[in-house]
């Protein structure tokens, strides 16, 4: 889907710093956030190319932005992952149960589940809703860099530099 104001890879915003990634917001207006490598997390209007609001509070460059919906933010770090308020701009919660960096963050279409991989060669399951952990998926041999949901909701797919793909059932956690 084309912004009638920014085709063809025309206008945008401009970052200070190396932008480490990026997600659409799913928002009125056309709205991106985005992590920069001088650990600045800032909702940008591509409209008007201005800053919308600064999200302060990261420690290090995120190495991953997934934005489930138009309140929420999360954000994956060396020190694990974090959830944000947009609106309130502000860090609701700090999960640090990865025993490294976390690499990888994937929401569920449904918005029920978080997915988090990481250095560890884990992945873990979280309710967005409690934010509690539901259940590991372990039996990656190598660090877990890539991770996608099914349409569904119900599978999880991860990949790993043990250069394997695996699917994993998400209610059962096999």
């Amino acid at each position: 889907m084309e912004h009638p104001h920014r085709q063809g890879g025309q206008g945008g915003a401009d970052a200070k710093a190396a932008i480490t990634s990026l997600a659409f917001r799913p928002s009125p207006g056309f709205q991106v956030v985005t992590a920069s490598q001088d650990k600045a997390l800032k909702v940008l209007d591509l409209g008007s190319g201005k800053e919308v609001r600064a999200l302060p509070g990261l420690t290090a460059p995120a190495t991953a932005v997934v934005v489930p919906n138009a309140l929420l933010a999360l954000t994956a770090g060396p020190d694990g992952f974090r959830l944000w308020q947009i609106d309130a701009g502000k860090m609701v919660k700090h999960f640090n149960d990865h025993k490294g960096p976390v690499l990888a963050l994937a929401v569920s279409p449904n918005g029920r589940w978080v997915a988090s991989g990481g250095a560890d060669n884990r992945i873990l399951l979280w309710n967005l809703g409690n934010q509690h952990l539901v259940r590991s998926f372990d039996g990656h041999a190598g660090v877990v860099n890539g991770l996608a949901f099914s349409l569904d909701s119900n599978y999880l797919l991860s990949a790993s530099a043990d250069k394997s793909v695996r699917l994993w059932g998400v209610p059962t956690g096999q």
